[in-house]
């Protein structure tokens, strides 16, 4: 028989059983032997078939190349044994023990049946390829069928020989939510590594977006959830980034309050002008950095912009109950957090109780299992207030400097009006004057200096 003529009866006989299509994991008995599925077709170079047999389902040229490519690697015995059910006693067993728990009510995945399973497979190997495309939303094992799991602890075995084949999106979260669980890795430490390789691995491969988004959001969690060093992770890991920008407003307020004038941007402990430029631009919505002002003058743009934080302050602590920032970001909050949330986990031990805080204020706090995250404030987006004082710093800067294109104005109240005007015109005008007070040496007039002064002595 040809080799396209054993694919086509490979195909029929998957479809009459069902193996590549069910979703739902059940028995799968053999449908047929060997002899049965090509004896009687064996003896005609071209095999009849009913006539509702002859339509063949139409697959895109990659899937099907992926077939062909596929078969052609198995040998004979693989292929029988993919078409007639034949399950390994390792999976068989695995699933006795989910039957053991009763059928799933809800789409939602059973943690701690996934826990067992998982850890009962952990060292088991395949080497049966999936030649289809297995999609789930929460996948688990006991959403695929029997050659649906050969597939994945096929893909595995090869992951973990430091391989990274192609695979389907499903089965890499599969894979993650063993290692969220520890299983399969070498400690807490081992597990990050792991997931690390995965999000290089395959984070940039089309189709896999989401699973970046999820794994840094995971190992966010991972490394509080085990105590690891937030250096593995980067900058990141301290928060977002607004949490990152109200924490050096929040430095830069106490700070002011400190000191004996807050209205005055002087003393110990103040963040650099560049710091607070970037942090008040990534805290509001007004998109600072995008300005000709902060390319062509940042200097004075730094300037006045700490000057009109500092007069902000003082009056806020002295005209409102709350601080400046308090009123921009809102109150500190304590809010119920879920480690590792959209993902299967379990963790048979209930973790001790601590607390992990960032650099950015946020701290995250565990009681009795249950987990807390602390925020300084509770708001979650940048702050309109504050971009509408930025663009009025921006707008007036323009009007007195002159050469850039003025913006329109925007509603604010007066007395935030009145403190820009007074710092934008009091900072230039002190640069004025220092430039008009330096001196200036010309080195190039030296010498005619010089030959005048010997003609002088001369004479």
């Amino acid at each position: 028989m040809k080799p396209d003529e054993i694919v086509e009866m490979i195909l029929k006989a998957a479809r009459e059983s069902r193996v590549f299509s069910d979703r739902v994991y059940k028995d799968e008995p053999i449908v047929r032997t060997g002899r049965q599925a090509f004896g009687s077709q064996s003896r005609s170079s071209k095999p009849s078939r009913p006539a509702q047999d002859v339509r063949v389902e139409k697959v895109d040229s990659a899937r099907g190349s992926r077939w062909r490519d596929t078969l052609s690697d198995m040998s004979l015995s693989e292929i029988v044994a993919r078409t007639t059910g034949k399950v390994p006693e390792r999976i068989a067993e695995m699933r006795r023990i989910s039957g053991r728990y009763g059928s799933r009510a809800f789409s939602y995945a059973d943690p701690v049946r996934f826990y067992e399973l998982a850890r009962f497979m952990e060292d088991y190997t395949d080497s049966m390829p999936y030649v289809g495309e297995f999609s789930k939303f929460y996948p688990t094992y006991e959403d695929m069928t029997t050659s649906e799991l050969r597939g994945y602890f096929t893909w595995r075995t090869r992951w973990r020989a430091g391989e990274a084949p192609a695979t389907s999106l499903s089965y890499v979260f599969v894979y993650v939510y063993e290692v969220l669980c520890g299983v399969g890795v070498s400690g807490p430490a081992g597990g990050l590594v792991e997931l690390m390789r995965l999000r290089d691995s395959y984070g940039s491969r089309p189709g896999f977006e989401a699973l970046v988004s999820y794994l840094n959001l995971w190992m966010s969690d991972y490394v509080t959830y085990h105590g690891l060093p937030r250096d593995y992770l980067g900058r990141d890991a301290q928060g977002s980034p607004l949490d990152r920008a109200v924490a050096v407003i929040d430095q830069a307020e106490q700070a002011l309050l400190a000191s004996k004038d807050p209205a005055v941007w002087e003393g110990p402990g103040l963040p650099s002008h560049e710091d607070l430029v970037f942090a008040l631009a990534a805290a509001s919505t007004y998109r600072l950095e995008r300005s000709k002002v902060f390319t062509d003058h940042f200097d004075e743009l730094g300037e006045c912009c700490a000057a009109v934080f500092a007069r902000m302050v003082s009056h806020c602590s002295r005209r409102r109950k709350k601080g400046f920032s308090q009123g921009l970001f809102g109150d500190p909050v304590a809010e119920p957090y879920v480690m590792f949330r959209s993902a299967v986990f379990h963790d048979p031990v209930t973790h001790p109780d601590c607390e992990v805080r960032l650099e950015s204020g946020v701290a995250f706090q565990c009681r009795r299992g249950r987990w807390t995250r602390l925020r300084p404030h509770a708001s979650e987006k940048a702050s309109s207030e504050l971009g509408d004082i930025l663009h009025e710093v921006d707008r007036t800067l323009r009007l007195r400097l002159g050469g850039i294109a003025e913006l329109k104005e925007r509603e604010i109240p007066k007395y935030q009006r009145a403190i820009i005007d007074e710092v934008v015109d009091a900072c230039l005008e002190r640069r004025a004057a220092e430039e008009a007070a330096r001196v200036r040496i010309d080195r190039s007039a030296l010498s005619t200096i010089r030959a005048a002064s010997v003609r002088t002595r001369e004479a």
